[in-house]
């Protein structure tokens, strides 16, 4: 969500433990983020990875892993929503997609890509007109208003 998040400090293991029939996905994650040198990056993460759960890793949903409970209650501190205060992928959505910066993060992306660079400060007027429009319309008229904006149209390298 556009947010930067440090990467480990050097000499942590950075290895993810394989699958285990004897712990669902959510429980391996909170063991693992339990390391102190690894919570204060995960404790961003982690909590939206845990409103996932609901759904295997074809999308399909699900209620069991391994024969036990999923517990998809999850939240996205990046937008000030506390751990345990969404219920699975459908609220997630919900909550982020009512986000604005979720909004301004999806527009800023879309920028980049339509115009092929990073954006600079002159471009804070299209990234707001973009996420407005995200914001007040359809997803189309969210993509119209990129290739409309002059930013667009008058491309600088």
């Amino acid at each position: 969500l556009c947010a930067e998040i440090e990467p480990p400090p050097p000499g942590i293991d950075t290895d993810i433990a394989p699958p285990d029939e004897d712990a669902t996905t959510r429980e391996r994650w909170t063991a693992h983020s339990s390391n102190p040198a690894c919570s204060s990056c995960h404790r961003h993460i982690d909590p939206i990875g845990f409103a996932l759960e609901d759904r295997d890793a074809l999308g399909r949903l699900r209620d069991r892993e391994y024969g036990r409970p999923i517990d998809a209650s999850g939240g996205i501190p990046l937008l000030g929503v506390a751990d345990g205060t969404i219920d699975g992928t459908r609220e997630l959505g919900q909550r982020i997609a009512s986000a604005p910066e979720a909004r301004r993060c999806f527009a800023r992306h879309w920028l980049r890509f339509s115009v092929g660079r990073l954006e600079h400060e002159g471009d804070a007027d299209a990234i707001d007109a973009i996420a407005r429009r995200a914001g007040e319309a359809s997803l189309f008229d969210a993509m119209v208003a990129i290739v409309e904006h002059d930013t667009f149209v008058q491309r600088r390298r």
